[in-house]
């Protein structure tokens, strides 16, 4: 059953806190990450081949969910979606900034998911980086680490500061991809 036409969800305002962190920035880290987790992935022959039944499928659900994305965040229409499968055990998908999604095999094969519930998961994951909810984690990070910075504190003066957070570790901050146990992938 869908919404009525010209309805959507109420969702409410997004983060201001967003906008203090270059979402160029988080997507270009978010899109190192993701390519080498695919190298690693197939370099264990862990990464679903582009004619796998199972990569086909996510990709026409995909294509389905990515359709209705600008709508709740212009800058989705630009991204350049990315929709892979990794042979994993472990129950698990994830969607980065700028529109990487991953599926583990672990959660089609264990948890024997419908095409609408595949939906659903995916439909999850593309929320939190329509939200940018990376770019609001990661903002928070670096305004407690200004604040840190700048409070005085009764300890030792040579006391070093905290290192800045990497970006490349943030472009995932709302759920970062396990390290996998990787299985290689069968039809």
């Amino acid at each position: 059953r869908s919404l009525p036409s010209g309805s959507q969800p109420m969702i409410g305002q997004p983060s201001a806190l967003r906008h203090l962190v270059p979402a160029e920035r988080l997507e270009h880290a978010a899109a190192q990450q993701y390519g080498a987790l695919m190298r690693q992935a197939a370099a264990k022959r862990a990464l679903a081949p582009d004619d796998h039944p199972q990569v086909i499928r996510l990709r026409a659900i995909g294509k389905r969910v990515i359709a209705h994305t600008a709508r709740f965040n212009p800058q989705a229409a630009k991204w350049q979606w990315e929709i892979n499968l990794i042979g994993s055990n472990q129950i698990n998908a994830f969607c980065m900034p700028g529109g990487k999604i991953a599926f583990f095999t672990g959660i089609l094969d264990r948890l024997k998911l419908t095409d609408d519930e595949v939906a659903a998961v995916m439909g999850h994951e593309v929320a939190h980086a329509l939200r940018e909810h990376a770019r609001e984690r990661v903002a928070k990070s670096e305004l407690t680490r200004r604040s840190t910075l700048s409070t005085p504190v009764a300890t030792k003066a040579s006391a070093a500061p905290p290192k800045p957070p990497d970006p490349a570790s943030a472009a995932n901050a709302t759920r970062k991809a396990p390290e996998s146990s990787a299985a290689p992938v069968s039809a």
